[in-house]
């Protein structure tokens, strides 16, 4: 069964502007301090046994701070307390990121149907080299036929399926 270990390990949902990932330290002040220094003092919150039981609470202490502010600023903030945070950014607001531009990670392909065509490519090199995509996804319906005729459907029950327009 799944244990919680580290509590708060969380989400932060409500802020002004985004979505953060924090894991927050209460077992170190000088962490805390910055953002909900109060909570140190409140006895459900003394030790992390203490914060697993009483997880719901302190989700909701936490969020209740961190919701008035940027989510920017709070990173600023928990990061000069040598706290590890980062935003949770957007598939578009991530696309306009120098860091994704300028590592290499977007690649291009041809693809049927979308001529600018760009899939997040491997997260490594060999030799300075980024494996290029190999293969686009499938459009809709077009491995249909083959993935049936694999799970035992004949290619009469395949056109039948495609007549009465389950698959395309």
């Amino acid at each position: 069964m799944f244990r919680e270990q580290v509590v708060p390990r969380l989400r932060q949902e409500g802020f002004v502007d985004r979505h953060l990932i924090q894991p927050l330290r209460l077992d170190l002040p000088e962490q805390c301090d910055r953002v909900a220094a109060e909570l140190l003092e409140d006895a459900r919150f003394k030790d992390n046994p203490a914060r697993v039981t009483n997880k719901t609470a302190l989700v909701d202490a936490l969020s209740a701070r961190t919701r008035q502010r940027k989510s920017a600023e709070l990173v600023d903030t928990l990061r000069a307390a040598g706290v590890p945070a980062a935003p949770i950014l957007s598939v578009d607001q991530m696309l306009q990121e120098p860091q994704t531009r300028e590592s290499g990670v977007l690649v291009g392909a041809v693809h049927p149907r979308l001529p600018d065509y760009r899939s997040i490519g491997l997260p490594l090199t060999w030799d300075g080299v980024r494996p290029a995509v190999r293969r686009v996804p499938p459009l809709l319906g077009e491995h249909s036929g083959d993935i049936l005729t694999w799970l035992g459907y004949t290619l009469d029950d395949v056109r039948s399926l495609k007549g009465k327009g389950v698959i395309q």
